[in-house]
């Protein structure tokens, strides 16, 4: 008998490839590069047009996938700059683990630009992100990753999360963006971690009057009805205070500035993006004692949730639906990028 297992294994990879090069190339996502990223890489490269040593362009981290359309899409815009060889001030990580010639063809793209063929959190946990940043660190770091932010095989405490804990406690000198998109899908989610999150959620709901406030003004579902019912809106609402609270550890002042979601594979799951700013905070000299710094902390900390609950998160969806001649615009937009992206030399 022909055992066909190999074949079907086959098949399911080559259509995990196309569904990741689609995720790419996709109007809703190209929506988020300009209405969300580009938008706030501008803001930043205002903040930094005086600084000499990259000529007043912004330092740029990036999982930017196979077309790296984020990076051209920066340097068209003026946001990056670029020279003979690649993007001087630009890094990036790309792993694919069925598929290596991926990070070759990604090579094509960006020339000697420096990159690192492993996993984001590899990529942390040996050190490389720590000597990216030891100098030079960050202006803005774009963390797209295609999965879930709880996998069901990790630990609650999850590596990515501890990944992302780290980039921020290596920034927490500098003032900077952070870019962040998950796959919100409830069944490849660790459930141990949901129920921590829900029950932080619930406790400081129980706890402060005002957020509890705010959060039913603007949700109005109890918290594990929210999860069960809406995992993506469950996200969308809770993720920031984890973010905001690792900030808050390392004294950084955080805002989830904005926040986007939308439908991939006929509403199958969706993808949650977050965009952050942090900014150290200074010392205030009229607290000396320590325990009125920690109070002026929390109390910065509570605002930034609070103020994150406020504003409502983006559905691309609607927006693309109320808007039809934006879809096929956003389309010719990522095809122009990528059919006149230059010739590096490598």
């Amino acid at each position: 008998m022909v055992d066909y297992r190999e074949d079907i294994e086959y098949s399911k990879k080559v259509e995990k490839r196309k569904e990741s090069t689609l995720s790419f190339i996709c109007p809703k996502k190209h929506y988020v590069r300009k209405e969300g990223w580009l938008t706030i890489a501008r803001n930043r490269k205002e903040v930094v047009s005086s600084r000499v040593e990259t000529q007043g362009y912004i330092r740029y981290f990036s999982l930017c996938g196979k077309e790296a359309i984020d990076v051209l899409l920066f340097e068209r815009e003026g946001i990056i700059r670029a020279n003979a060889r690649g993007y001087p001030d630009v890094c990036y990580c790309d792993f694919v683990e069925d598929n290596p010639l991926e990070f070759a063809k990604l090579k094509e793209t960006l020339g000697k630009t420096k990159g690192f063929n492993m996993r984001f959190e590899e990529l942390v946990y040996d050190g490389s992100f720590q000597k990216l940043v030891q100098n030079e660190p960050f202006d803005v770091v774009n963390l797209d990753f295609c999965g879930s932010c709880f996998p069901k095989h990790d630990a609650p405490d999850s590596k990515t999360l501890r990944a992302i804990e780290c980039v921020l406690k290596l920034q927490s000198a500098v003032s900077f963006n952070l870019f962040i998109t998950f796959r919100a899908q409830r069944s490849s989610e660790n459930s141990g971690a949901i129920k921590e999150l829900r029950d932080v959620m619930e406790k400081n709901l129980s706890q402060f009057s005002d957020f509890k406030s705010v959060y039913e003004e603007k949700i109005g579902f109890p918290l594990n009805i929210l999860c069960e019912n809406d995992y993506p809106s469950f996200l969308l609402h809770t993720f920031p205070k984890i973010l905001l609270g690792f900030g808050n550890n390392y004294n950084l002042g955080g805002e989830c500035i904005r926040r986007f979601y939308y439908k991939r594979k006929e509403g199958e799951y969706k993808i949650v993006k977050f965009i952050f700013s942090f900014e150290p905070r200074r010392e205030n000299n009229r607290f000396s004692d320590r325990s009125r710094k920690t109070v002026q902390l929390a109390n910065a900390y509570h605002k930034s949730i609070i103020n994150c609950l406020k504003n409502s998160p983006i559905n691309v969806d609607d927006v693309l639906t109320n808007k039809p001649s934006l879809r096929a615009k956003l389309n010719n937009d990522q095809e122009d990028l990528i059919k006149n992206r230059g010739k590096f030399k490598i």
